[in-house]
């Protein structure tokens, strides 16, 4: 199964006490480019790619998108103060 992940990148809205500082926004980027490197590494991922300013999730056989949700926990806290993600949408 394919799954599109939206991200985008930090606004004013978003600063707080979780994200006290707006990233630079010319290395947003690099943010994505290095975000989808590290989905590429669960092992639940068959194949992670970049496309316009989405993440193109494809999951190994069997793996449900709860899990893959669960899988990304950790990743999302990582990479909280340089991007954002706006949700999930099957394509495949």
């Amino acid at each position: 199964m394919k799954y599109k992940l939206g991200l985008r990148p930090i606004n004013e809205s978003d600063i707080g006490i979780d994200c006290p500082f707006m990233p630079e926004n010319e290395n947003y980027d690099s943010y994505v480019s290095a975000f989808v490197e590290e989905i590429n590494n669960l092992e639940i991922v068959k194949e992670a790619i970049e496309s316009e300013g989405c993440a193109i999730i494809e999951l190994e056989n069997n793996v449900s998108l709860d899990v893959l949700r669960e899988s990304l926990k950790s990743l999302h806290q990582s990479f909280w103060e340089l991007l954002r993600t706006t949700g999930f949408e099957s394509i495949a």
